[in-house]
């Protein structure tokens, strides 16, 4: 990795902390130039402005946290396994660098209230379309039951979302086995 790479990577890290810790409009780009140990023109080189800086850590982490899923969904084995591989991966981002989830929250939350828009559609469609063709092939593939794959999808993606939401919020902590029990909750249900 090349020195301008390596800023870069500084940017995108220090910045997603202060937004994620502050906001996008209590964060100035002073602040988080400091926090890199950079000038602002450096800042403004690498992203051209605040906005600009803000679109790509949410570009930036969306892609990345989309490639992650798509790896666990995408790979060769059963449709099960894949599932709890998906919400583990889920999960494991979050415990790997908790303030990337927090930022994206409040980047979504914010958008329009003083923060660039946030194609909050692209992240959640590419999720669902995951979602969806990993049902659709476990139903012809017969490792589950026929059923509608748009609401099994979202059932899915609504549980993971709500549990990373609640530990955001200060709900309880995620642990080695909330990822099997969100999935047994959705697969079971709670009936005895």
């Amino acid at each position: 990795m090349g020195e301008q790479d390596e800023v870069r990577g500084r940017i995108i890290r220090e910045a997603t902390r202060l937004f994620a810790e502050r906001g996008y409009a209590a964060t100035s780009v002073r602040e988080i130039a400091e926090a890199v140990g950079v000038t602002k023109p450096t800042l403004y080189y690498h992203f051209g402005s605040k906005d600009g800086l803000f679109t790509a850590l949410v570009s930036h982490h969306l892609s990345c946290w989309l490639e992650v899923i798509a790896a666990s969904l995408q790979a060769p084995g059963p449709v099960i396994d894949r599932m709890r591989a998906y919400v583990r991966a889920c999960f494991q981002l979050h415990l790997d660098d908790p303030m990337v989830l927090r930022f994206l929250h409040q980047a979504m939350q914010q958008a329009g209230q003083g923060a660039p828009l946030v194609d909050a559609k692209r992240f959640h469609e590419g999720e669902v379309v995951l979602l969806i063709h990993l049902l659709q092939e476990g139903i012809a593939r017969g490792e589950v039951r026929p059923h509608d794959p748009v609401a099994g999808a979202l059932m899915l993606l609504g549980g993971v979302r709500i549990r990373l939401g609640a530990t955001l919020h200060g709900g309880p902590p995620l642990t080695a086995d909330t990822a099997d029990q969100v999935l047994d909750l959705l697969l079971h249900g709670v009936a005895p």
